[in-house]
């Protein structure tokens, strides 16, 4: 029987269920965790969980509540949104993702992944439902900590996939401090000196020792130029070392995860504006048992 969860958060409340089970369990197996952050609150009506760093009052402003370690302060923020160059230097970042072991011992398999957040936990908001969990942040923090995560899982040696919708600049979110990040908010330049600097940064990603493939998709949204930059997009991955080939409404990668999670930043940060809004649809497959 394979599982799957929707994961995380510093207070660790794991929802697992089943998959082809008649009823699908939903379990939570870490309530020891869960009461040393406090109470569950509720967000529009459902359990909602947070590491606390940020809230955003009903004013609509944001408010710190905590150490912002690794953000910029709201000084800063202050003078993002009052520029008028263009740059969001803290335009909104984030990830809706969920993990998936394929194994009878999946609990396990989730458990042993959780550590690899560690090291990226004071610089990313998490906030996590049955579905899904939120990963708020940088992306020079966010794609490490996703690979680190997909990463030790996988080590498992059990077929596991990733599934992520990953954006930034959606006009529906306020910029955030804790999103601070000069790799992307300011001017474009030229296509091609930024094809060729994706293209140095994927074959100069380190290596992680785990093979995995991807398909994802790459949204660029408000421009009228925007199969320019998907053009250049597919162009930088031909030439990066992990393309496989092209899909219908994607496009495959395969090779070690440090180069395909490097591949994704890349495409996430250099290509669509840079103060506006990009999507990723991503997945990310590791020892599966199907052929190639």
């Amino acid at each position: 029987m394979s599982g799957g969860f929707s994961f995380l958060g510093n207070h660790s409340q794991l929802l697992l269920f089943a998959v082809g089970a008649v009823a699908s369990p939903l379990a939570s197996v870490c309530d020891p965790w869960c009461n040393a952050f406090g109470p569950v609150r509720l967000k529009n009506g459902f359990p909602f969980h947070s590491n606390g760093a940020l809230t955003r009052p009903s004013t609509g402003v944001l408010r710190t509540v905590g150490a912002e370690t690794g953000a910029a302060s709201p000084q800063t923020l202050e003078a993002d949104l009052g520029n008028t160059s263009g740059a969001r230097r803290a335009m909104f970042s984030g990830a809706q993702i969920s993990l998936y072991p394929m194994a009878d011992d999946f609990v396990g398999v989730i458990l042993g992944a959780l550590s690899a957040l560690d090291p990226y936990r004071d610089r990313l908001r998490i906030e996590t439902d049955d579905i899904s969990t939120l990963l708020v942040g940088p992306p020079e923090v966010l794609f490490p900590a996703l690979r680190d995560l997909f990463v030790a899982a996988a080590q498992s040696g059990k077929h596991c996939v990733l599934s992520a919708a990953i954006s930034r600049g959606c006009p529906g979110e306020p910029d955030d401090p804790i999103c601070r990040s000069d790799a992307f908010g300011g001017p474009v330049g030229p296509l091609g000196p930024r094809k060729q600097a994706a293209i140095t940064a994927v074959r100069n990603a380190a290596a992680t020792g785990q093979p995995a493939a991807a398909q994802f998709s790459l949204y660029v949204m408000g421009i009228g130029d925007h199969m320019d930059e998907i053009y250049g997009c597919i162009d930088f991955l031909k030439q990066s070392g992990v393309y496989d080939r092209s899909k219908n409404f994607c496009t495959k990668l395969r090779g070690d995860t440090g180069a395909i999670f490097s591949a994704l930043n890349e495409a996430f940060c250099r290509f669509g504006p840079g103060a506006g809004h990009v999507t990723l649809d991503v997945t990310v497959s590791a020892n599966s048992p199907s052929a190639v």
